[in-house]
């Protein structure tokens, strides 16, 4: 199966259902694009996935002077990758035993903000 079928046959499936599909549909573009529509899902490896993420995280962000953000990378590559390919293992398809912990990158500490008490 090719990861042009899988990605398609995910969003049917599972993707478009999501409540994040609409930014899910962005990654699984970009993700064709740079995976390739006829690349064999087997040869999606660990090598393959440090060069998505590479790529990922050395993109800018529009109208800013920043790279996007560890979260950004993990929710557009790292994860749905993750359950493309996990999803296809169930179809009964051939998949590369990736490591997904090392790829996966640290993220910042959620910032909680206490209301002051004029804002009470």
């Amino acid at each position: 199966m090719t990861f042009g079928a899988a990605s398609t046959r995910w969003w049917q499936e599972r993707g478009q259902h999501r409540k994040d599909a609409r930014t899910l549909e962005g990654a699984l573009a970009w993700l064709q694009t740079r995976v390739g529509l006829k690349t064999p899902l087997a040869r999606i490896d660990d090598n393959m996935l440090a060069r998505l993420v590479a790529a990922r995280r050395g993109e800018m962000v529009p109208d800013t002077a920043r790279t996007v953000s560890p979260a950004t990378v993990n929710r557009t590559v790292t994860e749905p990758l993750r359950a493309i390919l996990s999803r296809a293992r169930l179809w009964g398809q051939p998949v590369a035993d990736v490591r997904w912990g090392a790829h996966k990158l640290k993220e910042s500490a959620e910032i909680v903000r206490e209301a002051s008490a004029d804002e009470e």
